[in-house]
């Protein structure tokens, strides 16, 4: 089923029907005011791209007036190709006026909000919803025609047909943990005021009064840790061991983990690793019920059958072609803690199950090479709120809402070169338990190349913005003090520190303390290489590269950076530009010096029949489309786990389509409340 079909009906229809083939016929440009952000939803925009529609967001005049003048302006002026629809948030400061004006002549100045949309219910609730929740909204009220609801009833309407939660059915424990392991099982986010709504119902009736509501209902890792707990207590007494409460989170002490509606999800919580197993029971201790998920591992054989039964679990999971791409974010991080998995396997019952982990990765390989080419070109569109979904907007999103009067707010952002989710899942218990985690990941550029993806996270633009210094990394802090300075930071406010070729990291945390201290700055940006310089140095694959970056989180070193940044006031985010895989390799193309850039995943020429020929000599490529990219700039990226470098030798590298490679972590830091 393609976008169209996906995005056709229900509430997008009404915008929709505003751009049909015979507008587009006559209307080169379309201005749209977006005050709630619905144009930039990501099955609009595909539905829109397929019709032959192109948008590009105004939110800000240089870079907008760049690229209008160098790649779109044709079109606004009647030339064939896709029509240019231009979208502003705020409809007080229009987009430039000879835009406004080519637009007006045609009455296509347009305005969509979910006051519209949403006739029934109180727009300033609604609008804290994601996009992507707005299906299940707009079908409700469709079918319930609930008549004018004022704010709480809107909240109670949510609750029930957005978040299929019912409180007056929630009458003991089992049903509030049932409600709970759903939620964060699905990773599903709603918004605070409708949380606080629904902690309110759930006590009205005198109940949960002891259930750390606040926190459990709105923070998937609270939560996970109040269950891990109890958990632990649960197992313990089933063994026969002694359960201390010891430094437990609040709460009832004792949850139903029987109850058949519990246990299904805490089955997969166990088999995807959300929850740890217990250590210090063993199954002689519990015996052959369905306990045995929780027990540590006595023998090596024990990983090896967790394995065989997750990979079949999570390929039948592998989001669709019509998947949002947020879909794809939370399966990364299941898919993250299989390749953990994989690599504490010993190597001879790794080689038995070649063929089963090859297959599983050309299934994950194959369906997201197909959703990228299909959505990826849309991405670029899409608003950076309520969190970013390319690595781009994480300045914007760390930016928004911030002003120089707004100095104890301060910002640091990590780029932690070249790590992907498993590594991160690797590195995240060595921050400890005293700081908060909210994780969730981001789109990198492609190709997936350090200077394509970081510039842009320091640069807060797409790379067409920098195409001048698309093969180096060195124009990275006048990149990020340009965009502070943009959002009303003095120069002497920012500071950019990088990690210097073979520097220690304790080094690393002196000098950004040194900064600091030095400038009193307010923004800073911190590259830590040490990974990336691990990868294209590893000689023993990715289990050998994970073996390295295991030690390097014991250390205490990324602790280290953290807590300083923390402990000085920093809001502090934590990203990467790129992830790697492990590949083999299938040649190397004879092209010498007419290839831009020569990586081990990906070629960047300059030449489309020089392209088209390497292609034809080597199947197993990718024609990349120029999305985001300069003129003049040609990727060939490598296919599946394949790799420009000589035949049948195996490397971790990075530049390609593989989700390993694309979707990295991104997680803000912050610290724990007691």
């Amino acid at each position: 089923m393609n976008g169209t079909q996906q995005a056709d009906g229900g509430w997008r229809s009404a915008i929709l029907a505003q751009f049909t083939p015979e507008i587009a016929a006559f209307s080169p440009v379309t201005v749209v005011i977006d005050p709630d952000r619905l144009i930039s939803e990501q099955k609009l925009l595909s539905a829109l791209k397929e019709r032959g529609f192109e948008v590009v967001q105004f939110d800000d005049p240089i870079s907008f007036r760049y690229v209008y003048e160098t790649r779109l302006r044709a079109r606004a002026v009647g030339s064939d190709g896709p029509r240019l629809v231009v979208a502003t948030m705020d409809g007080e400061q229009p987009v430039p006026f000879d835009v406004q004006s080519a637009a007006a002549q045609v009455s296509r100045v347009l305005t969509f909000g979910l006051g519209t949309l949403f006739p029934q219910l109180t727009p300033s609730v609604v609008a804290e919803l994601d996009r992507e929740d707005l299906d299940a909204l707009f079908r409700a009220q469709q079918i319930h025609q609930p008549g004018r609801l004022g704010e709480n009833a809107t909240k109670d309407f949510i609750l029930r047909h957005v978040c299929e939660v019912a409180p007056e059915l929630i009458r003991n424990p089992a049903d509030l943990l049932r409600v709970l392991l759903r939620r964060h099982y699905q990773e599903r986010q709603y918004p605070l005021t409708v949380d606080q709504r629904f902690i309110a119902l759930a006590r009205s009736g005198g109940m949960f009064a002891d259930w750390p509501l606040e926190a459990i209902v709105t923070q998937r890792n609270a939560f996970l840790a109040f269950l891990q707990e109890r958990w632990d207590r649960f197992i313990r007494n089933k063994a026969g061991q002694s359960a201390q409460r010891g430094d437990m989170l609040p709460g009832p002490l004792d949850l139903p983990f029987d109850h058949p509606d519990v246990r299904i999800y805490i089955d997969n919580l166990c088999l995807e690793g959300a929850l740890k197993p217990v250590q210090g029971v063993s199954k002689k201790d519990i015996g052959k019920s369905w306990h045995g998920v929780a027990i540590m591992p006595e023998a090596a054989e024990a990983v090896s059958a967790r394995f065989i039964k997750l990979t079949p679990h999570l390929t039948a999971m592998i989001p669709g072609s019509a998947a949002a791409h947020a879909e794809w974010v939370t399966f990364a991080y299941r898919w993250a803690e299989w390749n953990v998995l994989r690599h504490q396997m010993p190597h001879y019952e790794l080689a038995s199950m070649a063929a089963m982990v090859s297959d599983a990765q050309a299934a994950v390989d194959q369906a997201f090479e197909q959703w990228l080419l299909a959505n990826y070109g849309a991405m670029g569109s899409l608003s950076f709120l309520p969190r970013p979904a390319m690595v781009h907007q994480i300045s914007k999103s760390m930016a928004y809402g911030w002003s120089p009067a707004l100095t104890a707010k301060k910002k640091a952002l990590i780029v932690i070169d070249g790590l992907a989710i498993d590594q991160w899942l690797l590195l995240r218990d060595s921050l400890g338990p005293d700081l908060e985690l909210v994780e969730g990941g981001a789109f990198a550029w492609i190709p997936t190349l350090t200077s394509v993806s970081r510039q842009s996270i320091f640069a807060g633009e797409s790379p067409i913005f920098f195409a001048a210094t698309l093969a180096t990394t060195s124009k990275e802090e006048q990149h990020w003090c340009r965009f502070w300075e943009n959002h009303g930071v003095r120069r002497g406010k920012v500071a950019y520190v990088k990690q210097k070729m073979q520097e220690d990291t304790s080094a690393l945390v002196s000098r950004v303390k040194q900064h600091i201290e030095d400038t009193g700055c307010v923004a800073i940006g911190i590259v830590v290489g040490v990974i990336d310089d691990t990868i294209h140095g590893s000689a023993m694959g990715s289990g050998g590269l994970h073996a390295q970056v295991r030690y390097w989180g014991q250390a205490g070193h990324l602790r280290k950076l953290v807590e300083l940044l923390v402990n000085d006031g920093f809001e502090v985010h934590v990203t990467a530009d790129h992830g790697n895989v492990e590949a083999r390799g299938m040649g190397k193309p004879n092209i010498g010096v007419v290839a831009e850039q020569r990586g081990e995943r990906t070629h960047i020429l300059t030449d489309e029949s020089i392209r088209s020929a390497v292609h034809q000599a080597f199947p197993k490529s990718v024609v990349w489309p120029s999305i985001g990219l300069p003129d003049g700039y040609l990727p060939l990226i490598a296919q599946g786990r394949n790799a420009f470098i000589g035949e049948s030798e195996i490397t971790v590298c990075h530049g390609g389509l593989a989700i390993e490679e694309v979707i990295v972590p991104y997680v803000r830091v912050t610290r724990r409340l007691t």
